[in-house]
C-alpha cells in the first residue's frame, strides 16, 4: 500500500468519526472567545469508572461563567429521531438549569425561567420522551444506545466539578449547560390529534429531560462561610433533574449567539440570581477550599 493510498484510507476513517466535529466545534468556540478544553477526564463515582467529556468550554459573560459540557456525535447514514410531547403543561422551574452556588431560596429558582426566557432552554415547548435512530429500513437499537451514551456522557460530566464541592463554597456564579451536538439529520416525531396521525419534521434543536440521581463520597460540604451543610440538603436545591439540549452543528452556531445575547442583556439584579461576579475579590481562599476528589 502506497503512502497516498494509506493517507486516503486514514482520511476516510477519520471522517467517519466524531473527531472532526469536535475540532470544528472547538475552533468555532475559540473564534468567538470561548475557552475550550478537549477530552476532559473525570471519575464517575456511581460506577467507579473513568469517563471522558468531548469538550468543556467556558466564557465569562455578564461577569458570570457560562460552561458548556458538550458531547459530539456524527452519522450521515443514521438520522436521529426524537419522539416528543408538548411540554407547555409542565411548570418551568429554575432547578433544571444547573447553577453554582445554589440559589438562596425557591423564590429565586422560580424567577430564573422568566429572566432567561430568551434561551431555548426555557422557551422551547417540546420535550423528547424517547429517541432512536434510523438505519435505512428499520429503527436501529445499536445506534439508539449510542445516542443514549452521548446524552449521558454530557450529564455525568457534572462529577467533574461543580459536584459536590463547588455547590456552595465558591460564590462566583457558574451556569452549566449540557449539550449533545449531532453532525447529521434530526427528525422529530409526535402525534397530531387533528390528523390522527404521526407528524415527522426535520429539526435543528430538541430537549431531553431525565432524572440522574447523584452519588457522593462525602456526607457534608462547606458553604462560603465554611459552615458544614448536609449533602442531602444541598441536593434538594440542586435537583437530580437534568435537561440535555440536542442540536445540529448548524443550530449550535445560532445557539451560541443566543446565549451571548441573553446573558449580555441581563440587569445587575437579574445577574444576582447567579452568584457573585467573577472578580478577583470574590475568588475563594485556595487554602480553605475543600479537597476535590476528581
Amino acid at each position: 500500500m502506497g503512502r497516498d493510498e494509506l493517507r486516503s484510507k486514514v482520511y476516510n476513517a477519520i471522517k467517519n468519526t466524531g473527531f472532526p466535529l469536535e475540532q470544528r466545534v472547538g475552533y468555532f468556540l475559540q473564534k468567538n472567545r470561548w475557552v475550550p478544553f478537549y477530552s476532559v477526564e473525570y471519575t464517575d463515582p456511581s460506577e467507579g469508572k473513568q469517563r471522558e467529556l468531548d469538550i468543556l468550554a467556558y466564557k465569562i459573560i455578564g461577569e458570570r461563567r457560562i460552561e458548556l459540557r458538550i458531547s459530539c456525535k456524527k452519522s450521515q447514514s443514521k438520522p436521529w429521531i426524537l419522539f416528543t410531547e408538548d411540554s407547555t403543561r409542565y411548570i418551568k422551574h429554575g432547578s433544571l438549569l444547573k447553577i453554582t452556588p445554589l440559589c438562596k431560596s425557591n423564590h429565586e429558582y422560580k424567577l430564573i425561567p422568566e429572566v432567561l426566557r430568551g434561551l431555548p432552554f426555557f422557551s422551547h415547548n417540546r420535550t423528547a420522551i424517547n429517541f432512536t435512530a434510523f438505519s435505512g429500513k428499520d429503527l436501529n437499537d445499536q445506534a439508539r444506545a449510542l445516542i443514549r451514551d452521548a446524552l449521558y456522557s454530557s450529564i455525568t460530566s457534572v462529577y467533574h466539578r461543580p459536584y459536590p464541592h463547588k455547590l456552595m463554597f465558591d460564590r462566583r456564579g457558574t451556569i452549566c449547560l449540557f449539550i449533545t451536538i449531532f453532525d447529521g439529520i434530526i427528525f422529530e416525531s409526535f402525534y397530531n390529534p387533528e390528523t390522527d396521525d404521526d407528524e415527522i419534521v426535520e429539526v435543528g434543536y430538541g430537549q431531553w429531560d431525565t432524572r440522574f440521581p447523584l452519588k457522593s463520597v462525602v456526607e457534608e460540604i462547606l458553604d462560603s462561610e465554611r459552615n458544614k451543610v448536609s449533602i442531602t440538603d444541598a441536593l434538594y436545591w440542586f435537583s437530580d433533574r437534568f435537561r440535555v439540549e440536542i442540536m445540529t452543528w448548524d443550530y449550535f452556531k445560532t445557539y451560541i449567539n443566543t446565549i451571548e445575547r441573553v446573558f449580555s442583556n441581563l440587569s445587575i439584579d437579574e445577574l444576582s440570581l447567579f452568584g457573585d461576579p467573577w472578580k478577583p475579590e470574590n475568588f475563594p481562599n485556595v487554602r480553605e477550599a475543600p479537597k476535590l476528589y476528581n
